[in-house]
């Protein structure tokens, strides 16, 4: 559903919480959210212990990644323990 706002009403969601049926379509808003801030980068990678731990997929992992980029002024939400 779509719905024809004017610049100021759109302006008033700006806070407000984002549901997305797929992690891909959280992935996009993420990545063009990231982009427009602009701010530095760090990549920070992990250190995998065991056999085979690198090539264990992140579906399997709780969705933890080897390398994850920080941006300054981002938040970050770990859903696991670690």
């Amino acid at each position: 559903m779509q719905t024809n706002l004017i610049l100021v009403n759109v302006a008033a969601f700006d806070g407000v919480f984002h549901l997305y049926i797929t992690n891909g379509q959280v992935n996009e808003y993420n990545f063009d959210h990231i982009i427009q801030l602009g701010t530095p980068c760090i990549q920070v990678y992990a250190t995998n212990n065991g056999p085979k731990t690198e090539k264990v997929s992140i579906t399997d992992t709780g969705n933890l990644h080897n390398t994850i980029p920080l941006y300054v002024g981002v938040r970050v939400i770990f859903l696991e323990n670690l």
